[in-house]
């Protein structure tokens, strides 16, 4: 008997999903969780019993068709979103095995493309303090650079690069800053400051 919060969990994947989980005449349920998907759709296969499952964004997965007690299962990703480079992308843990039990321990992990995210500097001139943020990715931008380079953005993902630190006497600015990152690396972020001095 599948326990109550197994059974809660599985009711919200189907749902999530858009899968009606339960069909076919087997005993046992088979998921897991997926990873590193911001956009549909991902597509995982069952190569066992041909079962599929389409995934539109990240978290617990199942099968809607039931699997046989003791059958073997081999849950592989059939086809994947356009902004991951490929099936190779993807790797799948625990995907291989023999049903004697429900199984919510498969684990997909896929790796979206990134593109960098870079950008100009003027009038910083030889003042150190100036620091960019985007998300939880923190630059430190050296006097006298002309040029900056935040961490590497996952495509469709959004961005957003405010200032964190200015130096005292400057007064720095962004455009161009806020975005969602497309397939092409983004090099027209202008950081543009201005002295303050009397």
């Amino acid at each position: 008997m599948i326990r109550s919060t197994l059974r809660a969990g599985i009711a919200l994947a189907c749902a999530l999903s858009l899968s009606a989980c339960g069909g076919g005449d087997g005993e046992f349920y088979l998921g897991g969780n997926v990873y590193g998907i911001n956009k549909g759709n991902l597509v995982l296969k069952n190569e066992n019993n041909g079962a599929t499952v389409t995934l539109t964004q990240p978290g617990s997965f199942f099968f809607p068709e039931l699997v046989d007690a003791d059958s073997d299962y081999n849950v592989v990703v059939e086809s994947v979103p356009d902004n991951i480079a490929g099936k190779e992308a993807c790797t799948v843990t625990k995907g291989k095995g023999k049903a004697t039990f429900n199984i919510n321990t498969i684990l997909v992990v896929c790796t979206i493309n990134t593109h960098k995210l870079t950008g100009t500097v003027t009038g910083l001139g030889d003042k150190a303090g100036l620091v960019l943020v985007n998300g939880d990715n923190r630059v430190e931008v050296p006097a006298g650079a002309t040029s900056f380079a935040m961490a590497d953005v996952p495509e469709d993902s959004p961005y957003g690069i405010t200032i964190l630190k200015q130096p005292d006497d400057r007064n720095c600015t962004v455009a161009n800053g806020v975005g969602t990152m497309l397939k092409a690396d983004i090099s027209n972020v202008q950081v543009n400051c201005t002295s303050t001095a009397p």
